[in-house]
């Protein structure tokens, strides 16, 4: 009864947050105290309960420091030119009666290298909003598009805090996570690619604004040098480093060439990795502002108050109770239904996805295991179920925030099919994909 007044609290400040659009870490912090309150009324002395939490504070550590690192690289990259880069040339070979698949395919590009699905958006999105806009192409089904391959790189990208955050918290491999979850992505992405062609003939864009473009080109240097970064985002993880040398290389590189190509000063450098990257132009301020650290030290927080409560959980068996109902789910079900279920039940009571993650993660980890399951398939159906349903509940901020940059309602999550395409179809192929 303790556990579930505690999880009632946790939710009206989760709603609470949500209305008065505070941050859900206000929320977590309230999950933390009366989580706290329960391990003690439990039996367990004060310190023990902050001895556990810490120690889940612990694991979170090397997540937070690849988001802290995430904040000072999108930063950089848009003071470099290399998000430009793409910009400007993915849309220069834009063919006008594809382009919601090519928004689609540019974006996926895009995600993938950045690994940030509201980075995707924030930059590339809202060039492509602007381009539909002007063109007369539906703007919901262009939004659509963009979301669907935002998440791509959020769930499948090495350099996503998401991927990063799934695989630390079962205890896998990142490299070797990313290739099962490559695999599942074969049907959904063929799929999106037929879809979206098909969009893209009866949307096909009628004219098209050189305003951004020209403005694009007269601010930066539009150099293949501004690529270096991106070289080491891909090669890096491939050839096996620890990933946080990818983020290493890339913020020094590309601090290096907004010196040295874009003409910034060293103190320009570093307010922009802190505050954030805006440029002189008016024009582009909308569409190319943003990243820095202060972008995301309020996701580092939310991951170490996240992960303390994870700590008590599991040192307090506090979810026992539900977890053998989960079990008798699991055993009906089967393991991926049952995650798929808890996920976007989480996911729709928190309203966050890493939230989501997290506590999905804490009530499925016994009952799988119990089940016959291994950590590796239980990040593979994590990434494949709340990852990607936390963005198909209309209400929650993995969703709701990119929407809003993009300037369209709910309706457009009808038209991103990556997001429920993979779910969907690993109901039914993951007997042949995933091999232990």
């Amino acid at each position: 009864m303790e556990l579930i007044i505690a999880l009632g609290i946790f939710i009206c400040a989760v709603v609470a947050c949500l209305l008065t659009s505070h941050s859900v870490v206000f929320a977590l912090m309230v999950g933390f105290v009366v989580f706290a309150i329960v391990g003690i009324r439990m039996g367990n002395k004060p310190g023990e309960v902050m001895k556990m939490a810490a120690g889940g504070a612990k694991d979170a550590m090397i997540v937070v420091e690849i988001v802290i690192m995430i904040g000072f690289m999108t930063g950089l990259w848009r003071a470099s030119g290399t998000i430009t880069f793409f910009v400007y040339y993915g849309i220069s070979v834009m063919t006008p009666s594809l382009f919601i698949l090519i928004a689609f395919i540019m974006c996926l590009i895009l995600a993938y290298v950045m690994g940030n699905s509201f980075g995707t958006v924030g930059t590339m999105g809202l060039m492509l909003m602007a381009i539909a806009h002007g063109g007369n192409v539906d703007p919901i089904v262009t939004a659509g598009a963009i979301v669907s391959a935002a998440y791509f790189g959020d769930r499948t990208s090495p350099m996503s805090s998401t991927a990063i955050l799934v695989a630390n918290i079962t205890h896998v491999d990142l490299m070797e996570l990313v290739p099962k979850l490559m695999k599942t992505n074969i049907i959904p992405l063929l799929l999106c690619f037929g879809l979206y062609t098909f969009l893209s003939f009866k949307n096909p864009i009628q004219v098209v604004d050189d305003s951004i473009m020209n403005a694009l080109a007269t601010d930066f240097s539009l150099s293949p040098l501004t690529l270096i970064p991106v070289i080491f985002a891909i090669a890096l993880p491939i050839l096996r480093f620890d990933i946080r040398w990818a983020f290493i290389c890339g913020i020094i590189s590309s601090a290096i060439i907004a010196i040295a190509i874009q003409g910034a000063s060293f103190m320009d450098v570093i307010t922009w990795s802190i505050m954030g990257y805006t440029p002189d132009s008016p024009s582009l301020q909308e569409v190319i502002s943003g990243g820095g650290f202060i972008d995301m030290w309020i996701v580092a927080v939310m991951v170490t108050i996240a992960c303390s409560i994870s700590g008590i959980f599991k040192g307090t068996n506090m979810l026992n109770t539900i977890q053998a109902h989960v079990g008798t789910m699991m055993s009906r079900l089967g393991r991926f239904v049952t995650t798929l279920i808890m996920s976007t039940l989480v996911a729709a009571i928190f309203c966050s996805q890493t939230i989501a993650v997290m506590l999905s993660k804490d009530l499925l980890q016994k009952p799988f295991n119990d089940n016959g399951g291994e950590d590796m398939e239980l990040a593979v159906d994590l990434s494949n179920a709340g990852v990607l349903t936390s963005a198909v509940v209309p209400w929650n901020v993995a969703i709701a925030v990119p929407l809003a940059m993009l300037g369209v309602g709910p309706s457009a999550i009808a038209w991103a099919f990556y997001l429920y395409l993979v779910p969907i179809i690993y109901i039914f192929t993951k007997r042949f994909l995933y091999k232990k």
